[in-house]
């Protein structure tokens, strides 16, 4: 894991548009991540319900999951985001050469 994003917000379905806008805003380049999957996640119906089993994704996604690309249009980082309770944490390993 690389990044961890944690929003909060007085219900199920705030928080979920709170991590919804949140990773629609979320970038990271240059190495392979998951962000259009949770992204899609987020909008999903049975995942809004909150009507959740161990068998989710091979039941919802049974073919596997295809990210739609992003647009021009889609927000970065550097935009303003509302004012919701979101943390984010990132780490990072360098590599050292063998001593």
């Amino acid at each position: 894991m690389i990044a961890k994003l944690v929003t909060h917000a007085p219900t199920r379905a705030e928080a979920i548009e709170a991590q919804s806008n949140a990773l629609d805003a979320f970038v990271i380049d240059g190495i392979r991540h998951n962000i259009p999957f949770l992204s899609a996640l987020m909008a999903h119906p049975r995942w809004k319900a909150g009507k959740l089993s161990t068998g989710f994704i091979a039941e919802e996604f049974p073919e596997g999951f295809s990210p739609i690309s992003r647009t021009a249009s889609a927000p970065t980082c550097s935009q303003p985001s509302p004012p919701r309770s979101i943390t984010c944490s990132a780490s990072a390993s360098a590599r050292f050469p063998a001593r």
